[in-house]
């Protein structure tokens, strides 16, 4: 997910993470990341999220056909990392990397950065799915290119959306058969496939809008509109 796209963050936002409930919840949360993380020796811990311009509550017609998209945020990412990533590349792409140096902290979070955009009839519902199924197609493609070496990927996935976190699991742990019986089927059957490609993925639920971090910067990524559409589609 290096050299994601451009990303701001909210002023209010900002403050939110910064005020003392936010950073005491930013630290349970991370407490809990590393409990897993002692256990599962994750390979990469994503941040994800869905968005529907004018939030879910809104209604109208001009809502439902307002901007959809999601996003992810893996964290900053240092320029050691990337070149150790890019260890087989050409001598351009060394270069490049030998460039990364010179990036501020603020270009160091957007590579972490995966976004994009839903058609405007889709659901925010839709878009946290999406999120989900973006993150893990482009952990399954690094672990194609060889990025964990002979392991398969161990992923930590931290999503607002418990509902969707829910049905993920229910589909996953026996229930593949529901697909064409229930909502958002057709994605839901794409995180379980690639799913099963990877080594162990584990999501973990933590509450939105209180300055938690993670939650916090991915929230900004998947409110801001994006023309792409995720890789794998």
């Amino acid at each position: 997910m290096e050299n994601g796209p451009y990303m701001h963050m909210k002023k209010e936002d900002i403050g939110h993470m910064n005020e003392t409930g936010g950073k005491k919840l930013t630290q349970k949360a991370l407490q809990v990341a590393l409990s897993l993380h002692e256990r599962h020796a994750f390979h990469v811990v994503v941040a994800t999220d869905g968005a529907k311009k004018g939030g879910t509550k809104d209604r109208t017609e001009i809502n439902r056909l307002s901007a959809t998209t999601y996003g992810a945020w893996q964290g900053p990412e240092s320029a050691e990392i990337l070149r150790h990533k890019r260890q087989k590349a050409t001598a351009l792409q060394e270069r490049l990397g030998v460039a990364l140096n010179q990036m501020d902290k603020t270009q160091a979070v957007e590579r972490g950065v995966l976004a994009g955009r839903l058609g405007d009839s889709a659901t925010a519902a839709e878009a946290e799915l999406l999120a989900i199924f973006a993150t893990l197609r482009k952990v399954q493609a690094q672990q194609e290119l060889g990025y964990y070496g002979n392991e398969k990927a161990r992923v930590l996935i931290m999503s607002d959306c418990l509902s969707g976190l829910k049905i993920i699991e229910k589909v996953w742990r026996g229930r593949k058969n529901i697909y064409r019986k229930i909502q958002n089927g057709a994605v839901l059957e794409a995180i379980t496939n690639v799913r099963e490609s990877l080594g162990r993925v584990i999501f973990m639920w933590i509450p939105s809008h209180v300055g938690i971090v993670p939650n916090t910067i991915v929230d900004n990524v998947a409110a801001q509109d994006r023309e792409e559409a995720p890789e794998g589609m």
